[in-house]
């Protein structure tokens, strides 16, 4: 089609077009006038037999009923035999049929039914048979009850519909044959100044006589082109002009500096020869910047896999080191063996902070680090931070309270997870730097970056200080205010630089006064982030999201699931094998294991279990992998989507993004490791009741 185009001239182009945008419009007015044309002839013929109907009624209605057959076809002969062919009449007497006649050609043959199961008045179509029925009531005796049906054939609706569009496509054509002489004798307004245009065109370029200039009467959008080609021929016969004079101009210099130039011929040579040579270090320098940005984003790429690597590798040891140290508290352990016990899950704990603390600083240089906003109630958040280390806080005999100012904002939308770190991280400091005393946490309204109802949060304590001469380094990586310090109370000097970054990226401030032996005052401000305008149930039923597994999940109280619960622990690594085996057994699960992906889609086909704890990087086939499989095997089978297994995501892994692919893949949640029975016990309970949907 674009060939045909291509290859015909302006003026078959147009004609072409009319043609077919004329037919095409033609075709639907034709078929639209048929098929209201053959509406109309069948409607026509249904009205016709409607009134047939009743003619025969009135007729009938005021004789005797007919006694037999033979008496009732006399009577509706005498009524329809008037009429044209394609006519058939019953006549039935309290459902008896008394009487029929039939009027038609052999071609279109009526076919009459024997009964009649409706004492009703029927007016229908039965292909291209209508069909009327007509009850009444015979006068001469007011009891006996009569219905006169009549069937007409209209097929030859046909006929006179493809008569009636046929006389419209005659009336079309000469329409059409009419328009497109009319619009061949019109286009030469557009095509005959478009030809002269390209004539010219041909002719200056090969006379190259810009000087010309092409007119035309019109001033439509053509008259505009013409303007258009009149300037351009200006533009370069003012090129052409300028080129000449400076041409002689520099034949003028030429002549003039021919001495001067062969002078100057040695130097230019050496001026040539150094340019070449920068232009080769040039190209040198662009190919090691190429090389050098291609070598930036390999290392942006391989920090990110070392990032994600890290996680994986360090969380999967520990979460073997803290999960079998709780079960090993939860065993009968005498005072020595309980004191050991819980030292190494405090050292294990702290090192898991120090972990996560190098991770998350890890991820904020190499810019991977993001935060997300979810309602929250901020009053919540700081009585949750300060009931988890009352703890501590009693142990050194430290008063620990929380005063939160009544103006202060409440309920607010922002990321309760990273406000909840920086807090714990100040409050913890508190802690440590004092022997004695009391630590004051308060919050109250502050105006921040012109937000009036912004919050600030202040960690008052009683502590050691901070010289004057160490303050400038308290928020610097890897910073302590001396050595002894590390000694003593240990730390890697991330803590506060850390919280700086969250606070920046949460578009807050932080800052800190003290002084040497008389303590420290630490706080943080927070702008006013789109505030929630309902959170009423905050107190009852906190977000999901923000707060889903903040607290320890009480396992005394999980109803106790029902005999032969049956799970599917699919993990590769060993020491989680045994961990969450025997985490599962004490909960009263039927716990059968498999190694890899393919074992757990093997083994989900051939068993219905009540929920499967799915590790993501496995060896042979992942679980990203395995569980799209077992969802494929069950859209397969058509299990409905409240009957599918439960598969909760366990992973190492600690970046962002992780819980969504894990959903994304048909998981229904997830757990981080290192797990802890209250994790897996808050899950199974979660998912035991409730119908298979992704959160």
């Amino acid at each position: 089609m674009k060939e045909f185009f291509a290859k015909k001239p302006l003026s078959g182009k147009v004609n072409t077009l009319t043609i077919i945008t004329n037919s095409l419009a033609m075709m639907l007015v034709l078929g639209a006038i048929f098929g209201l044309s053959l509406y109309h002839y069948k409607n026509k013929g249904l009205s016709e037999s409607s009134v047939l109907a009743k003619i025969a009624t009135n007729s009938l209605g005021r004789s005797l009923p007919p006694a037999d057959r033979d008496e009732g076809d006399l009577a509706l002969s005498e009524v329809f035999a008037y009429l044209e062919p394609d006519i058939g009449v019953q006549l039935f007497v309290d459902n008896e049929l008394r009487g029929q006649f039939m009027n038609h050609e052999e071609t279109n043959p009526i076919r009459l039914p024997m009964t009649n199961d409706s004492l009703d008045e029927v007016d229908e179509f039965d292909g291209w048979t209508t069909h009327v029925a007509v009850p009444f009531v015979f006068t001469s005796d007011r009891t006996t009850k009569g219905t006169i049906s009549v069937f007409q054939n209209v097929q030859d609706a046909q006929i006179k519909a493809a008569t009636t569009t046929a006389i419209f496509a005659v009336i079309a054509s000469v329409s059409v044959i009419l328009a497109l002489l009319a619009g061949h004798r019109l286009q030469r307004f557009i095509s005959e100044p478009l030809l002269l245009l390209a004539e010219a065109t041909d002719k200056i370029a090969n006379e190259k006589n810009f000087s010309m200039r092409v007119y035309s009467p019109s001033k439509d959008e053509i008259g505009m082109l013409y303007q258009g080609f009149n300037r351009m021929l200006e533009e370069v016969e003012h090129r052409d002009d300028m080129i000449r004079k400076t041409n002689e101009q520099l034949e003028d210099r030429v002549k003039a500096r021919t001495s001067e130039l062969e002078q100057a011929q040695a130097e230019t040579e050496s001026i040539n020869n150094q340019l070449l040579e920068a232009n080769e270090k040039l190209k040198v320098s662009i190919e090691e910047a190429k090389q050098l940005a291609v070598e930036a984003q390999a290392a942006s790429k391989a920090k990110s896999e070392f990032l994600a690597a890290m996680s994986h590798e360090i969380r999967t040891p520990m979460n073997g080191v803290i999960g079998f140290t709780n079960l090993f508290l939860d065993s009968n352990l005498d005072e020595t063996q309980r004191d050991y016990a819980n030292t190494i899950k405090s050292s294990g704990e702290s090192l898991l902070v120090i972990i996560n603390d190098i991770l998350d600083f890890s991820k904020i240089e190499a810019g991977k680090f993001f935060l997300d906003s979810t309602p929250f109630d901020m009053s919540a958040t700081c009585s949750e931070v300060v009931e988890l280390l009352s703890e501590q806080a009693n142990a050194k005999n430290l008063e620990l309270k929380l005063f939160y100012e009544p103006d202060a904002r409440k309920h607010l939308v922002g990321n309760p997870g990273r406000t909840k770190q920086v807090l714990i991280n100040l409050l913890s400091n508190a802690i440590k730097f004092t022997e004695s005393g009391f630590i004051h946490v308060r919050v109250e309204k502050s105006a921040v970056d012109n937000h009036p109802d912004g919050l600030k949060i202040s960690v008052t304590d009683t502590g050691i200080g901070i010289p004057s001469d160490k303050q400038n380094l308290l928020f610097e990586k890897f910073s302590q205010t001396d050595a002894s310090t590390t000694r003593k109370y240990g730390g890697t000097g991330l803590g506060l630089a850390i919280c700086k970054e969250l606070v920046s990226l949460m578009n807050g401030k932080i800052g800190f006064k003290s002084k040497e032996g008389n303590g420290s005052v630490f706080w943080f401000s927070l702008p006013a982030w789109e505030f929630a305008s309902d959170l009423s149930k905050s107190a009852t039923e906190p977000n999901r999201l923000a707060q889903e597994g903040a607290g320890k999940f009480d396992l005394d109280q999980m109803e106790p699931l029902p005999t032969g619960f049956s799970v599917l622990l699919v993990e590769d690594i060993t020491v989680n094998q045994k961990l969450a085996a025997k985490i599962l057994s004490r909960m009263g699960c039927h716990v059968d294991l498999a190694i890899n992906g393919k074992e757990a889609v093997s083994m989900a086909r051939k068993q219905t279990y009540d929920i499967i704890f799915m590790d993501c990087q496995m060896p042979e086939m992942d679980g990203y992998e395995a569980t799209r499989r077992i969802r494929d095997f069950e859209s397969d089978n058509k299990v409905p989507e409240n009957e599918r297994v439960p598969i909760i995501a366990i992973t190492a892994n600690a970046m962002r993004g992780d819980r969504e692919k894990c959903l994304e893949e048909g998981m229904n949640d997830y757990i981080a490791k290192p797990i802890d029975a209250g994790q897996v016990g808050q899950l199974i309970d979660k998912w035991r009741h409730k119908p298979n949907s992704t959160t």
